[in-house]
Order: C-alpha cells, then sequence, then structure tokens
C-alpha cells in the first residue's frame, strides 16, 4: 500500500513596503492550513488601497482548498478595496490555475517578484 505524502506545516511571512502587502506562503496550501491567509488578512486590518501580493516562490503543494482560499481572499478583496494579485505561481501550481481559468481571475503581480529571503 502506497503511503500518503507527508504534508509540509504551512508558514506565512509578511512584508510591508508602502501600500504593497506581499505574503509568502511556505509549506502546504491545503485543506488543514488554508485558513491560515483568512486569519493573517483578517489581523493585518484595513487593507483598502493597498496590493497584496501573494507569493508562491515557497510553496510546495496546493489543493482545492488552497484554491478555494485563493478565491475567497480574492472576493475579500473585491468587497474591501484591496488588490489581490499572485507572484511566483510557476509549475504545478501555475498550470492548476490555467485549467480550473482562475488565472484569469487572480491576476499575476506587476513584475516578477524575488522570493523573500
Amino acid at each position: 500500500m502506497a503511503s500518503e505524502r507527508d504534508s509540509i506545516p504551512l508558514a506565512l511571512k509578511l512584508e510591508r513596503r508602502g501600500q504593497e502587502l506581499r505574503i509568502c506562503l511556505a509549506g502546504d496550501f491545503a485543506f488543514g492550513t488554508s485558513h491560515r491567509l483568512d486569519h493573517m488578512l483578517d489581523r493585518l486590518g484595513d487593507l483598502r488601497d493597498h496590493t497584496v501580493v501573494l507569493d508562491f516562490s515557497a510553496t510546495q503543494f496546493v489543493d482545492s482548498s488552497g484554491l478555494a482560499a485563493l478565491v475567497a481572499a480574492k472576493l475579500r478583496g473585491d468587497r474591501e478595496r484591496f488588490t489581490l494579485t499572485i507572484a511566483n505561481a510557476g509549475g504545478p501550481l501555475q498550470r492548476m490555475l490555467e485549467r480550473t481559468r482562475l488565472d484569469e481571475l487572480l491576476r499575476p503581480a506587476a513584475e516578477p517578484q524575488p522570493p523573500l529571503s
């Protein structure tokens, strides 16, 4: 019997650059961890007129719960008047966004984003 893949805990790292807030998601953005993004947005408070960049350069795995959390964050941004973009969503995540057509909803950041150190 094949063993399931071991889950990697999700860590969120925040970097502020003026009106831009960059959140690096490191680990698995999946069932059991995806709610952490919503909690971070809650803690940040009023984000009106800010840009929130979600950086996936250190993300190991994204499942349908992670995708649902991305859609929820985008809708929250529309409702609360902040811009949500994504950066460094390469490989499997980019293909998943394209196949589900979420790449049309979740726009990439204006410029390529270097990974957070």
